[in-house]
């Protein structure tokens, strides 16, 4: 966009300079032709930098929903994990418990 700017400046600047010495009606036809291209092309740059602007937004919302989901179930899977080994610790005790009693029992 940068480019097109200084393009259409340049343009500018050389119709200045022409119109201070005589130049043909079609030669001034033509440079107001360009200068009017290079602005469409100014606009059209513009409107496909909104474009990209809003879809790189819309990404960045559907990445943080992303990201969060997996927190969410990284979070989830740390909580099944923790009750699973405490379900583990507790099943071993009563083994050991059972154990202790029966042996005891047999004295």
């Amino acid at each position: 966009m940068e480019t097109l700017r200084r393009h259409r400046i340049h343009l500018l600047a050389l119709r200045e300079a022409d119109l201070q010495r005589q130049m043909a009606a079609a030669e001034l036809h033509v440079s107001y032709g360009q200068i009017h291209s290079l602005e469409r092309m100014q606009q059209q740059a513009r409107e496909q930098l909104i474009k990209l602007e809003d879809l790189r937004l819309k990404q960045m919302k559907v990445y943080e929903e992303a990201h969060r989901n997996k927190e969410l179930l990284a979070g989830m899977r740390e909580d099944h994990l923790d009750l699973y080994r405490r379900e583990q610790t507790r099943q071993e005790q009563n083994i050991m418990d059972d154990n202790f009693a029966s042996r005891r029992a047999m004295r």
